[in-house]
């Protein structure tokens, strides 16, 4: 049974939660063929590829990663419960999730032709020599550091040796706290971070020692809005060696 995908205006789109009892079934995270929402994705990912004229690159498209999908199912805060109430069960799901996130961008792939040995990566302008994906754990925020090492982790890893690079996206104001742990990973490329808007978020010069510290491990790209100073400093502060900034002035 496919959940219901809720959109509001100026709201990202969400899916209300399948499962509501603890002793219900799981419901099936397997994707095959006859799957109508990949059979979409993969007629438009033809139609992409069909229409390029060469001005663009074709490339996977956005995928929330194992615990978006965990988060999605559950919901939140009955997510964070069954960490302690169901553990197996957790493991299930995410173990079902990051098969399908590898299949699904598998699929995509057989599809998309090399550009120069290799592809694209989203839209963040970047371009690898060789399979490439990007995944993100948006819904890890409201995990621990050991939390996240030993529920989620192993399965971001699984889609990470799926591909010759990967790259994983965090957020300023959220995930950014398990970027250590990334750093330790060598399946994985790059991080990405997504700048938040929020108050609460940290500032760019806040956030300096964090990615002088990635860039001593991993390529870092910078991905969001800032303002000219605020790029100034990025540019001033930051070795250029494996980083990237693709954002947007605030006007």
């Amino acid at each position: 049974i496919p959940p219901e995908i809720h959109a509001g205006a100026g709201e990202a789109m969400w899916a209300r939660p399948l499962i509501h009892d603890d002793s219900a079934d799981l419901p099936s995270i397997v994707v095959d063929d006859a799957n109508s929402w990949l059979q979409k994705l993969l007629e438009l990912t033809r139609c992409l590829v069909d229409c390029d004229d060469g001005s663009y690159l074709v490339s996977q498209t956005l995928q929330r990663g194992p615990s978006d999908i965990l988060s999605a199912l559950l919901g939140a805060e009955r997510m964070g419960l069954w960490f302690y109430d169901h553990p197996e069960r957790i493991h299930e799901i995410l173990s079902r999730a990051a098969e399908a996130f590898i299949t699904v961008t598998k699929a995509q792939y057989n599809l998309i032709p090399p550009f120069h040995g290799g592809w694209a990566l989203w839209n963040y302008g970047l371009w690898a020599p060789g399979s490439v994906t990007r995944l993100q754990t948006d819904a890890s925020v409201q995990t621990s550091r050991d939390m996240y090492s030993r529920f989620i982790l192993p399965y971001d890893r699984k889609i990470m040796k799926s591909f010759e690079f990967s790259l994983m996206d965090l957020h300023s104001g959220g995930t950014l706290i398990h970027h250590e742990l990334l750093l330790e990973e060598p399946d994985l490329d790059a991080l990405s971070v997504t700048l938040d808007p929020y108050e609460s978020s940290p500032t760019i010069r806040e956030l300096l020692p964090v990615f002088r510290r990635i860039l001593e491990h991993k390529s870092l790209l910078i991905f969001g809005e800032t303002s000219e100073e605020e790029l100034a400093v990025l540019q001033a502060q930051l070795p250029p060696r494996g980083l990237c900034l693709n954002v947007i002035l605030r006007a």
